[in-house]
């Protein structure tokens, strides 16, 4: 029987233990719940690699699996919202022979001239386009009025292959019906520029052919210039874009935020297979919802300089050389709730650049090549409620904001920080409350943290560490408080008082 005078060093020698975050029961004992949650992830993943659920509803698959309770679809807003898409307007097409690049010029004035020289180089020498002044076009119509003006196409089935570029202007509407499909024939330089209306419902539109013998980088697109409007519903689109600027990047809203607009946004229910990106710029208000984001070539989703964007509810799957989704370049009050990403390499969701007020809840980060979520740049942002797990960098990342605050979010068995906190304006406060750490490769870190408030936090299955960077010394104040009952504010110096700041977050 140990003697009383062994005790005081039995109780050191503990505090020493877990200070250093090196010993607790749970470290050998795996975690029911994760494993649980792991293995409906992969199940999910498994269906949407293997092809065959890329059609079927997002709420639908995320029931099947039964992770309704972490991405809360009944949350969001319904598919098929009201929308009449036989509404004809003007009907009567007028149309005309045009200087294709009278509109690639027009879109360079907003978006620069790079990779123009590819898409002039893939029409070989003929510089035609099939402009549509006024009127609703559809899949048949387009098909008969290339005929009449002396552009080549061909009939395929359900459908038609394009082989000119065509110009859709202000006045003038393409709309695609269900089961048609529109194919833009890469080795003839094909490609659609819309500054006037774009409806696609059940519709595909991919590319097909071998790279252009003028142009080897050239591949079709789907660009929305102008004061231009996309309303896409149950589509799918394939092996469409190419080039680093967002403009061509396969299916693209890049309007020029000077003009009126001839609608709203709207892409709903719909697949992008293997697409450089989905890009969304200076469009307000922009709704894109349950849509399937599969191998896709560049960042899946680009959304810039866009106010009240939603982006709800959609599924990022397969091979991905970058971001799932980017909030950049004063994209304000954003919302990002409910999408599920999986696989693919860097941070999951990237929000950048003075894309304040986002509130960023319900989503599934998993396995991703880089980290979670990071706010770079970025004020008032509000993390909420998300899984963030298996990923090879951090978990939930703040660098140079004010205003952030990281609530309610379990963040497991990350290969780097769960909570990461840098590069902070001085006297800046980051406030991370409730949040559930787990087998990451250490809890919370920092580099020029500044000011971290904790409150409610647990740390109690946080191995192998609890605090690095220039935490790391401070240890001990987690360890004695390791799921956060004691608010503490967190420095490089150790605990101290929150500064009183004038800096405020607008209402929500």
């Amino acid at each position: 029987m140990a003697s009383p005078r062994q005790h005081p060093f039995r109780a050191a020698l503990q505090a020493c233990v877990l200070a250093l975050g090196l010993a607790q029961p749970a470290v050998a004992a795996p975690d029911p719940q994760i494993i649980e949650l792991r293995k409906k992830i992969e199940e999910l993943d498994t269906a949407l690699n293997g092809g065959g659920s890329l059609h079927i509803p997002n709420a639908e698959l995320i029931e099947q699996v039964g992770l309704t309770h972490v991405t809360r679809p009944e949350d969001l807003p319904a598919l098929g919202a009201d929308f009449d898409w036989n509404f004809s307007g003007n009907a009567l097409a007028e149309v005309e022979r045009l200087d294709l690049r009278l509109a690639l010029a027009m879109l360079a004035q907003t978006y620069g001239a790079k990779d123009n020289f590819d898409v002039i180089q893939a029409q070989g020498g003929d510089m035609d386009a099939l402009s549509i002044r006024k009127g609703v076009v559809t899949l048949p119509d387009l098909h008969k009025l290339l005929e009449h003006n002396k552009f080549s196409s061909e009939l395929s089935p359900g459908g038609m292959t394009l082989k000119t570029p065509v110009i859709i202007w202000t006045d003038a509407t393409l709309r695609l019906r269900p089961r048609e499909v529109l194919q833009l024939s890469r080795p003839d330089g094909a490609f659609i520029v819309v500054f006037g209306r774009i409806e696609v419902n059940g519709a595909t539109i991919r590319s097909v052919g071998p790279q252009s013998v003028h142009s080897k980088d050239f591949v079709p697109f789907v660009t929305i210039t102008g004061g231009g409007s996309a309303r896409v519903a149950n589509a799918t689109f394939e092996d469409l874009g190419f080039g680093g600027e967002p403009k061509y990047s396969g299916f693209s809203v890049a309007r020029n935020p000077l003009l009126p607009t001839t609608g709203e946004v709207h892409i709903e229910n719909s697949v992008f297979d293997r697409v450089v990106s989905l890009a969304v710029n200076a469009s307000r208000g922009a709704m894109i919802l349950g849509n399937k984001f599969h191998d896709t070539r560049g960042s899946s989703l680009i959304v810039s300089q866009s106010s009240d964007a939603r982006i709800l509810g959609n599924i990022f799957s397969g091979e991905a050389p970058t971001n799932g989704i980017r909030l950049l370049s004063g994209s304000a009050r954003g919302v990002i709730a409910g999408n599920l990403l999986l696989n693919g390499e860097r941070t999951g969701i990237a929000i950048r650049n003075s894309s304040d007020q986002v509130l960023v809840e319900n989503n599934i980060v998993w396995s991703r090549g880089g980290g979670g979520i990071t706010l770079t740049k970025t004020n008032c942002g509000l993390i909420q409620n998300n899984l963030v797990m298996d990923n090879k960098q951090k978990g939930i990342e703040i660098r140079t904001g004010l205003g952030n605050v990281v609530i309610n979010n379990n963040i497991y068995k990350n290969r780097s920080a769960a909570l990461f906190v840098s590069a902070q304006p001085h006297g800046a406060v980051t406030v991370m409350r409730d949040n559930r750490l787990v087998g990451n490769q250490s809890g919370l870190a920092t580099a020029e943290g500044e000011f971290v408030e904790l409150k409610g936090n647990d740390f109690s299955r946080q191995f192998p560490r609890f605090l690095d960077g220039e935490l790391s010394s401070h240890t001990r104040h987690i360890a004695q408080n390791m799921r956060g009952e004691e608010l503490v504010v967190m420095t490089s110096f150790g605990p101290a008082q929150a500064p009183v700041t004038s800096f405020t977050c607008p209402a929500r």
